[in-house]
């Protein structure tokens, strides 16, 4: 058997529908090939309209309640202006589905290009409104970060004046180890996961340099002694709080 080809869209009919009974989607669907046929001649045959590629596929959405369903028909459409009006109007002579009465209006036939349009617009819309929402969420989240880092090391650099004392801490800023200033680099050399030192002194190049090696991200001191600061480590000091 040879495949037709398609005619593109040209027309989407929407129609709503009230159904007095529980009802499923292919009873809608029954009832569309079923009666139409009864007051449609022999070319608006909705099975040979859809062999032909002249309508496309006819869709329902459904829901319950009460004990009654109501929902949309979306059916495409590739015939005319003229024929596919003819479709609409035999749609609304329906009135059984199953073993219940039905009402079937329909609401609007538009043009398929301009449906889609609105779809596309609305949609947009909506997907912009989530992304915002992520965005918005996102930046707060950060903002709410830093301020929790800040004032964290804040809390250690006060508690640490005067001590010549240093915290090492994990991503978490939890305490790995306290240590003596001086002693500082051998310990980010044999400890694992530090990722902050708070302690009470300079910061100096070489300690800055070191603290990228061994993939230290945060350096808080009194004082800073940095010229080039390397890349991946921030330094804070007094100054900074």
């Amino acid at each position: 058997m040879t495949k037709r080809n398609k005619t593109p869209p040209r027309y989407l009919i929407r129609a709503r529908f009230e159904i007095d009974g529980e009802v499923e989607r292919p009873d809608v669907v029954g009832a569309i090939f079923g009666q139409t046929s009864e007051v449609l001649e022999d070319e608006f045959d909705f099975r040979k309209l859809q062999e032909d590629g002249k309508i496309g596929r006819i869709n329902v959405s459904l829901k319950t309640e009460g004990g009654n369903s109501k929902g949309w028909i979306s059916i495409p459409s590739g015939l005319g202006k003229k024929k596919t009006a003819i479709i609409g109007a035999a749609l609304e002579t329906i009135n059984q589905v199953g073993a219940y009465g039905a009402e079937i209006n329909v609401k609007n036939i538009k043009g398929a290009r301009k449906a889609k349009r609105r779809y596309v617009k609305e949609r947009a819309q909506e997907l912009v409104k989530k992304i915002e929402s992520i965005e918005r969420t996102g930046r707060k989240g950060e903002k709410l970060s830093r301020r929790f880092e800040l004032e964290k090391f804040s809390k250690i650099i006060d508690e640490l004046k005067g001590t010549l004392k240093a915290w090492l801490l994990n991503k978490k800023l939890e305490k790995i180890k306290e240590t003596e200033v001086k002693k500082i680099k051998k310990e980010i050399k044999n400890l694992e996961n530090v990722k902050v030192i708070v302690f009470d002194g300079i910061v100096t190049q070489q300690l800055a340099e070191l603290a990228k090696e061994e993939g230290v991200e945060y350096l808080v001191g009194m004082r800073e002694r940095v010229k080039r600061k390397p890349s991946g480590v921030e330094i804070f000091t007094l100054d900074d709080f």
